[in-house]
């Protein structure tokens, strides 16, 4: 037969479960999905006691490991009534189980696995859960179901069974310890390979409740075998979630055996007694002999709960005949009796009626004999039912159904009573009633999102489904580094509505909510605890709420921690300088204070947008109360364009969810105006005809601003300034009307802008006068812009906008007229009827043309004198390369005179100044310097001479010869020492300045002399006895002498 659970238990606990989960709706919130984030997750199925683990794999993070600084990971369980429950969360640095020993493995979770761990599995923990990760600032979530079942223990006894013949034995199949209720019990009997199944003698209890919510069921086989089912087989076959457990007992039948002797001597007694005594045996045994009832509580709940119902199952079998009479009693454990009911089997016909009454009027009906005190409402018994089998005997089943009270009926003995004609006393079964209470299952703490420094936050424990009422709620707080626990408060309350006794420490008040009592009598209540948290004493405390239950002295904890926040408060935005302008650096500060914790995110933004230049970093200090501060500073380059716009700081903090932000307005931006070129009301001017000149001054504030114009007559209005409403800048313009006449060809008219608020020197703006058939001259055009000596250079100077076209131009160089290199165009005709043409000077510069000033002259009819327009050819001065000192003749000697000469070469200019110097004191010698000359270069060259006349006392005198070149300022000195034939060499002391000298040494048997050689150049003077003969030896020498430059 098929056996189901009792459905109104499910219904009854769905209900407790949704009235629990009404008192904390205010605390639920809606999740938001990411749209690129993704989690994979799929249902499990498990065994109860086993671990198992939940997958969740994140996907589509963009990354090979993730950064778990930047994940969060929570897990939570949906239960019946869908109020959620968090088993575990990880918010980037720490993991916190809130179921037992459940986590997240975090090298696993760096690869994208986000699976959760759950050791030992209740059967409570059946249901929905919901895996939530957070991948910054990305979100996904995903929902996976979880099976737990529970394998039903079968045992089947005996697991071998002897009977002898004709006897009645019963076979127990007991099923324990099995989830969900839905479960099959068939019996079969086996005889070699046929297997037929049993359907009478059966006798199956009703369900029994465990402790940890698994079933027991027992169910009965009735035998009475015979010689021929001698070996049979009976198998109990348990089917439960496509799960099928057989068992096998196998039956002995045996015939008792008396010894021979008695057997031969009583055979023929037997023989002669059998045939009279036969049939009236047979006839009594059937028909009026007396079988007396076995009575058996067949099933009762594993565990009785105060008020909740109890199913009491008592089999009375195996009594012939029927009638029978059954009492039901209660015996209190102060020794009460009470009555429940009496039935009996003649009043079969009274069972319609009997359901149709309450309990206590059905108990009057049945009752029958007995001197008990009162009836006991709170037991009803079901009108039992008999069975008839095939040897005349008969079996019925009692049904008790009671609700039990635990301070009425804990250690009460409930007793069934029998009385048949086949006893010769009443047969009596009793239990002892053993009623426990429920104890309290806690759920979560809650707490304010944002637990915030010096305001009020309020605890709330909710405490749920237990029976009776009193319990006791003690709250504890633990610092982060300590190790014991302070006790701050302790509330409790009784059975009876009465005011709760409350005990409480300085700045804690504890408090406990109405109690809610549910359909099964049991309650909920929420335990709240209100004080003012302060960072210092109460960040990363733990708050522990113990509960204390009476009724089942069990003891039971819930923790949470607390974070405790304040928000920042931001002064006034402050800049330097006070006063801002537009296209100048401007710093903003703002002073933060007042915060806690210490991490802040700080950001700065113009008009909603974030600023691209970065904030200074600001180190975030605590002060006496534990609370941070700290100024934000950002220095940026405001454009004139900002102007009324809004500049922000905003705060990202844990304690707020939304930024908190303070605003800087830029109304007090000061902005430089913009000053247009100056424009004409006629595009060409002519002489004697009115003209206006205007310029606009735009986009500037504040208005004060002031205009001059250099022409002396004519009419200046400067209009006031206008604001323009979206950009708050203000405009204006500025006009001078006047007549032009031959004297302002030419000339430039200059306006000058002075906004006091922004500049401190005006902006200049000009505008030349050109009047109509007047020439205008361009600036002389030098190609190259950079001319070289000695190279093609070409001066152009363009003349237009003249009328009539007769015309004449001349190139002069100081003051005399060119005309090599001239070239003239046409005289041209433009649409205007004005006429221009182009002359152009194509020449070689030299050294002579440096700094020479070039002239284009330009006479016209129209003009009183001619237009004359400059230039300079851009030549560079270059300073003059000087050789070596050159000495004629090359062997000096003494009183023989003496030319020394230095050449000088590539210079531009000529401008040269050249002194002579022995031993460095000027010379009293002759000293001839030539005028410079143009080389086919273009640049100048020239040599100095001196002529003297050595002497003895001139051996080893330096002769320096220094060359200054005004143009470049630059100096160059050349020097050479005097050695004189025939006079002993000395060598001079070496200075810090030196030239290296080469030496020739030429020895032989009579003279040694020691010769320099100037720069490279050997001068061996050999003796004049020695001229023609070869010296034996020659060698060279290396020595350092005074050098002057």
């Amino acid at each position: 037969m098929i056996l189901t659970s009792h459905l109104s238990k499910m219904k009854r606990f769905k209900k407790q479960r949704w009235i629990c989960a009404r008192l904390l709706f205010y605390l639920s919130v809606l999740p938001y999905l990411a749209e690129s984030l993704k989690v994979a997750v799929s249902s499990v199925e498990a065994q109860v006691g086993k671990d198992v683990l939940l997958p969740c794999h994140i996907t589509d993070y963009g990354a090979s490991e993730l950064d778990l600084q930047k994940v969060g990971v929570d897990w939570l369980f949906i239960t019946l009534n869908g109020t959620k429950e968090d088993l575990y969360s990880f918010n980037g640095q720490v993991p916190r189980p809130w179921r037992n020993w459940s986590r997240v493995s975090e090298e696993e979770l760096q690869k994208g696995n986000a699976s959760l761990l759950i050791p030992q599995v209740k059967i409570a923990e059946q249901g929905y859960y919901k895996c939530v990760v957070v991948v910054t600032p990305d979100r996904a979530e995903e929902m996976l179901y979880l099976t737990v079942s529970a394998n039903p223990k079968v045992d089947l006894s005996p697991p071998e069974l002897t009977v002898e013949n004709g006897t009645e034995k019963f076979i127990n199949c007991s099923v324990k310890q099995f989830y969900p209720s839905d479960i099959q019990v068939r019996w079969f009997e086996i005889l070699g390979n046929r297997e037929d199944e049993v359907t009478s003698g059966i006798c199956t209890g009703t369900l029994a409740d465990n402790v940890d919510g698994t079933f027991n069921v027992t169910s009965r086989l009735r035998l009475k075998p015979y010689l021929k089912d001698h070996e049979k087989k009976y198998a109990c076959i348990v089917e439960h979630r496509n799960r099928s457990i057989s068992k096998i007992t196998t039956l002995h039948v045996k015939e008792n055996k008396l010894p021979n002797g008695i057997i031969f001597t009583a055979l023929g007694s037997l023989l002669v007694t059998l045939f009279l005594f036969g049939m009236a045996s047979l006839i009594y045994v059937k028909y009026f002999r007396k079988v007396p009832p076995t009575v058996t509580i067949v099933t009762m709940p594993e565990k009785l709960i105060h008020l909740e119902n109890a199913v009491f199952s008592c089999q009375i079998t195996g009594f012939k005949p029927k009638n029978i009479r059954v009492e039901f009693c209660l015996e209190t454990k102060d020794n009460r009796h009470k009555y429940i009911s009496t039935w009996n089997s003649r009043e079969i016909n009274s069972q319609v009626k009997l359901r149709d009454v309450d309990c206590e009027e059905q108990a009057r009906l049945c009752l029958r004999e007995g001197d008990m005190s009162e009836l006991d409402s709170y037991f009803r018994v079901e009108p039992p039912k008999i069975q008839s089998h095939s040897d005349k005997t008969f079996s019925v089943t009692c049904n008790i159904v009671a609700i039990l009270d635990m301070y009425r009926h804990d250690d009460a003995k409930l007793s069934i009573k029998v009385h048949h004609s086949a006893l010769p006393c009443s047969a009596t079964e009793y239990v002892i009633l053993s009623v426990a209470g429920v104890p309290p299952r806690l759920s979560k703490i809650l707490i304010p999102h944002h637990v915030v420094h010096q305001e009020f936050c309020m605890l709330t424990c909710p405490i749920s489904c237990f029976k009776p009422r009193p319990l006791s709620i003690r709250w504890f707080k633990k610092q982060p580094e300590g190790e014991e626990e302070e006790l701050v408060a302790v509330v409790s309350m009784n059975e009876a509505l009465t005011h709760d006794e409350v005990e409480k420490v300085h700045g804690y008040t504890p408090s406990i909510s109405d109690a809610v009592q549910l359909e099964d009598k049991s309650y909920c209540v929420s335990a709240m605890l209100l004080f003012i948290p302060t960072a210092l004493e109460h960040q990363n405390s733990l708050f522990i709420a113990e509960v204390f239950h009476e009724a089942t002295k069990t003891k039971a904890r819930m923790q949470t921690w607390l974070q405790v926040s304040a928000m920042p408060i931001l002064e006034p935005i402050d800049s330097f300088p006070n006063t801002p302008k537009a296209d100048e650096s401007v710093t903003l500060s703002c002073r933060i204070h007042s915060f806690f914790p210490q991490k802040i995110e700080i950001f700065w933004c113009k008009d909603g947008t974030s600023m691209s230049e970065k904030p200074e970093n600001a180190e975030s200090l605590a002060n006496q109360t534990g609370l941070y501060y700290c100024i934000n500073k950002i220095t940026f380059v405001p454009s004139r364009m900002d102007r009324g716009k809004t500049i922000s700081c905003q705060i990202k903090h844990e304690s707020s969810a939304d930024p908190i932000c303070v605003e800087w307005h830029m109304t007090t931006l000061m902005v430089s105006p913009r000053i247009s070129e100056i424009t004409s009301d006629s595009p060409i001017l002519e002489l004697g005809k009115t003209v206006t000149l205007t310029c606009q001054i735009e986009d500037y504030y504040p208005e004060d601003c002031i205009v001059q114009w250099n022409k002396e007559r004519g009419v200046i209005k400067t209009e006031n300034p206008t604001l323009n409403p979206k950009s708050g800048l203000h405009s204006s313009q500025t006009t001078m009307t006047f007549v032009p006449t031959m004297n302002d060809h030419g000339r430039e008219i200059v306006v000058e802008v002075l906004h006091y608020a922004t500049m401190f020197q005006p902006i200049q703006k000009n505008f030349q006068i050109l009047l109509k058939g007047v020439p205008v001259v361009l600036d002389i055009v030098c190609e190259p812009e950079v001319a070289g000596y000695g190279k093609l250079s070409t001066l152009k100077c363009a003349v237009s906008g003249f009328h009539p076209e007769n015309i004449t131009v001349d190139w002069y160089r100081d003051n005399m007229k060119m005309t090599d290199g001239v070239t003239t165009t046409d005289v041209e005709k433009d649409s205007r009827g004005l006429f221009s043409l182009c002359s152009a000077l194509t020449l070689v510069p030299t050294a002579l043309d440096f700094n020479r000033t070039i002239c284009f002259h330009v006479n016209h009819p129209r003009l009183q004198q001619p237009i004359i327009k400059q230039a300079t050819l851009g030549l560079v001065a270059m300073y003059p390369t000087v050789f070596e000192i050159e000495k004629i003749p090359l062997c000096m000697e003494v009183n023989k005179l003496q030319t020394l000469r230095v050449q000088m070469a590539d210079f531009a200019p000529g401008d040269i100044q050249v002194e002579w110097f022995k031993s460095q004191q000027p010379v009293n010698m002759e000293i001839t310097t030539a005028e410079p000359r143009i080389g086919e270069n273009g640049l100048c060259f020239a040599e100095s001479v001196i002529k003297f006349i050595p002497k003895w006392k001139d051996q080893d005198a330096v002769i320096t010869c220094r060359i200054i070149h005004l143009a470049t300022n630059h100096v160059t000195e050349k020097s050479c020492r005097l050695t004189l034939q025939g006079v002993s060499t000395t060598v001079p002391e070496q200075n810090s300045e030196t030239d290296e000298l080469q030496l020739y040494l030429q020895t032989d048997s009579r003279s040694v002399q020691i010769h320099p050689i100037d720069r490279g150049l050997s001068q061996w003077c050999p003796h004049p006895k020695d001229y023609g003969k070869r010296s034996n030896e020659v060698w060279r020498g290396v020595l350092k002498s005074e050098a002057i430059y």
